[in-house]
C-alpha cells in the first residue's frame, strides 16, 4: 500500500470518519472537521476578485497550534510529541483521513533545517495512520494551497491570515491558516469531485474529453 495518496482520490467514505490537516514544522499547524461538515463542504473558492461579495459559509472547523519542539530539539523528542498528540486526538476526535502540506523538496529548499524536520514528522504521520488503519496520507503542495487562500509569495504570510479570517476563523498564526488553507482546499476538491460524478450520465465514456466536458457544465452552473 502507497503511503502517500493525491488529494483528488478522497473517497466520499473516507469523510465519514472527518478529516484532519496538519502543516508540520516545529509549530504545526492543525484544522479539524467532522464528518458531517466535510461531507457538506461547498467547492467555492474563499475568495471574490470583488471585495464585496462575501465568501461562501463554512461547516464548523476547530483548529490550532501544537510545538513539537524547542529550538535546538532532536529529532527524537519532535517525533514523539507529535505521535503522543496524534494518539490522543485520535481517541477523541477519531478523524477518517489526515492531509498534510507536502514538505519542500530538499533541492528547492532555502531551509535545510526546516524541510528535514517536516519530512521526520510526516514519517510519524505515516507511522500513526498504518498503526490506526487510516488510508495513506494525502499531501497538498505548499503552493497550491497558498495560492487557494490568495498568496502568491510564499514568505508573504499577511494574505493567508487574512483570508481565513474573512471565512469567520479568528486565527492567531500564520500556521493555523496554512492549515486551514490545506482543509479548505482539499475538501472543496472533493466536493468538486462528487458533483462531477452526479453530472456525468452513465452512459458517456469515462474519457478526458467527457470528464473536461462534464467539469466545463459544472462550472457554467456555478457561474
Amino acid at each position: 500500500m502507497r503511503d502517500v495518496e493525491p488529494t483528488d482520490r478522497i473517497a466520499p467514505e473516507l469523510l465519514r470518519g472527518g478529516v484532519l490537516s496538519l502543516d508540520l514544522a516545529t509549530r504545526t499547524g492543525w484544522a479539524s472537521t467532522r464528518a458531517a461538515g466535510a461531507l457538506a463542504w461547498p467547492c467555492s473558492r474563499p475568495f471574490s476578485d470583488l471585495a464585496l461579495v462575501p465568501p461562501e459559509p463554512r461547516p464548523v472547523v476547530r483548529f490550532g497550534m501544537l510545538t513539537t519542539g524547542r529550538p535546538g530539539s532532536g529529532h527524537g523528542e519532535r517525533a514523539a510529541l507529535l505521535h503522543d498528540w496524534l494518539a490522543a486526538f485520535q481517541r477523541e476526535f477519531d478523524p477518517g483521513v489526515i492531509i498534510i502540506e507536502q514538505p519542500m523538496p530538499a533541492k528547492f529548499s532555502k531551509n535545510l533545517a526546516a524541510t528535514e524536520i517536516a519530512i521526520g514528522l510526516r514519517m510519524v504521520v505515516q507511522s500513526h495512520c498504518h498503526r490506526h488503519g487510516l488510508p495513506p496520507i494525502r499531501e497538498v503542495p505548499i503552493v497550491s494551497a497558498k495560492a487557494w487562500f490568495g498568496s502568491k509569495l510564499q514568505k508573504n504570510k499577511a494574505p493567508m491570515i487574512a483570508c481565513a479570517r474573512r471565512l469567520g476563523w479568528d486565527v492567531k498564526t500564520d500556521h493555523e491558516a496554512d492549515a486551514l488553507a490545506i482543509l479548505d482546499l482539499t475538501l472543496a476538491r472533493a466536493a468538486i469531485a462528487r458533483k462531477l460524478s452526479r453530472n456525468i450520465p452513465e452512459d458517456i465514456p469515462a474519457t478526458s474529453i467527457a470528464k473536461r466536458r462534464a467539469a466545463r457544465s459544472v462550472r457554467r452552473a456555478r457561474a
